[in-house]
C-alpha cells in the first residue's frame, strides 16, 4: 500500500451508541482497590473510564491473528500485520455521568507511512468525540501504529518510569488483578500477562491469539 492509498481514508468516520453501565465501572473499580467501589446512577464516571464503553465485540469469525477485529471498516486494511495503540491526548470537556447515553464518533484525521531501520511503519490518527445528551464531553486524539513484528534482537526493553511523576500510585500487579482487568477494559483476543523478573519486578504486556 502506498502513501496515497492510505491518504485516502483521512476524513473517514463512523459513530457508535453505549450507555456507561454502573456494573462495569463498580467492577472496574473493585479491581484496582478503589476507595469507592460502588458506583451508582448519577455519579461521575472517573477520568479514562469512559474506556469501559465503545468495546468492540466482533464475532470469533470476525478477528485477526492478531487479536483485533479483521482489517477494514474504518480502518485502512494496511498489510503490515502487528497493530499498536501507541498514543492517546485526553481532553475531558465535563465527566459523563453514570446511566448516561453515549455516542462516540471516531474520524481518521491522519495517515502516513514511514520507513525505519526495522522496517516500514505506518501511522494512522483518530479522533474520538464522546457525546452525551447535553453535548460533547471528552475528546481523545488516539494513534496507532502498523509494523513488522520485532525479531528478538529488536525488542525493546521497558522504559523506566519517571523519578518525579505529578501523580503516582503503586499497583503491585498479580495473576488474579491481569485476569480480572482485561475483560473489564477490553473484548478483543488480548490476554493481560506478567512476567516476574529476577529482582521481583513484574513486567506487564499483552498476549495476542494466535491462529494454528
Amino acid at each position: 500500500m502506498n502513501i496515497d492509498e492510505v491518504k485516502i481514508w483521512v476524513g473517514r468516520s463512523e459513530t457508535g451508541n453505549d450507555a456507561a453501565v454502573a456494573t462495569l465501572l463498580t467492577a472496574l473499580a473493585a479491581t484496582l482497590d478503589h476507595e469507592i467501589t460502588v458506583h451508582q446512577q448519577g455519579d461521575e464516571v472517573p477520568p479514562l473510564w469512559h474506556w469501559t464503553c465503545f468495546r468492540p465485540s466482533p464475532s470469533q469469525s470476525q478477528l485477526g491473528q492478531d487479536g483485533h477485529p479483521l482489517k477494514g471498516g474504518l480502518l485502512p486494511p494496511i498489510s503490515l500485520p502487528q497493530r499498536m495503540w501507541v498514543a492517546s491526548q485526553i481532553e475531558i470537556r465535563w465527566p459523563p455521568w453514570v446511566g448516561d447515553s453515549l455516542s462516540c464518533t471516531s474520524t481518521i484525521t491522519d495517515a502516513s507511512l514511514q520507513g525505519c531501520r526495522t522496517g516500514p511503519m505506518a501511522f494512522i490518527k483518530l479522533q474520538h468525540e464522546v457525546s452525551n445528551a447535553a453535548g460533547l464531553v471528552i475528546v481523545e486524539q488516539q494513534a496507532i501504529l502498523y509494523r513488522n513484528p520485532p525479531t528478538a534482537t529488536e525488542a525493546a526493553k521497558p522504559t523506566a518510569a519517571p523519578l518525579t511523576p505529578t501523580w503516582s500510585r503503586l499497583i503491585t500487579p498479580s495473576p488474579p488483578l491481569l485476569f480480572r482487568l482485561r475483560p473489564v477494559i477490553d473484548t478483543s483476543g488480548f490476554s493481560v500477562c506478567g512476567d516476574r523478573q529476577d529482582d521481583g519486578s513484574i513486567h506487564l504486556g499483552l498476549k495476542t491469539s494466535r491462529a494454528i
